[in-house]
């Protein structure tokens, strides 16, 4: 069993709600502050354990429509069977122009959850095919170990993406339609 100990600084700003530097939120949804220091049970990662199949909507590339000269948010979907917990995280590969926002790019899925949805957006940008044509979004998850505390959230993550743990991924290619 791997027990977490932290303590975080303080995150007061009042960033707008999509900004890529929200503060950190703790798995009760609540910002973390200097004040805040706990020890949570990580549990202990399974490499015997396969890593559960997900699936995503849309599957394949996701769509940004015009127009492009708003701040706006949307989501996809995760969705897993519903008999393990897991834990997954995205990565965004971006144009040198790309405004792609990621308000929260790590997540957890508990075992009855059967799908989550992804926030992502854009902040308004002046639309270029030439220079808005391999975006995409990676996806990596693992397992969340069973005897891992509900409350761990993302204070685990540093333990269930370890090195001895391969997670599995997905990429979804961004597609801009003006």
């Amino acid at each position: 069993m791997i027990i977490v100990s932290f303590s975080s600084s303080d995150t007061t700003s009042s960033e707008a709600p999509y900004s890529a530097t929200s503060p950190i939120l703790t798995s009760t949804g609540q910002p973390t502050s200097s004040s805040s220091i706990s020890t949570i049970s990580c549990g202990s990662p399974d490499k015997s354990d396969e890593i559960v199949d997900v699936t995503f909507s849309p599957n394949r590339t996701f769509f940004f429509n015009a127009p492009f000269d708003i701040n706006y948010m949307t989501f996809f979907k995760v969705r897993h069977p519903e008999y393990r917990r897991i834990a997954y995280r995205v990565s965004l590969e971006k144009s040198e122009k790309s405004t792609i926002v990621l308000p929260e790019s790590n997540g957890m899925m508990e075992e009855k959850d059967w799908d989550g949805n992804v926030k992502i957006g854009y902040t308004e940008f002046e639309f270029d095919k030439l220079n808005f044509k391999n975006d995409s979004i990676t996806i990596e998850w693992v397992n969340i170990p069973k005897e891992a505390q509900r409350e761990a959230g993302f204070e685990c993550f540093a333990v269930w993406f370890g090195e001895e743990v391969t997670p599995k991924n997905h990429t979804l290619k961004v597609q801009y339609n003006s």
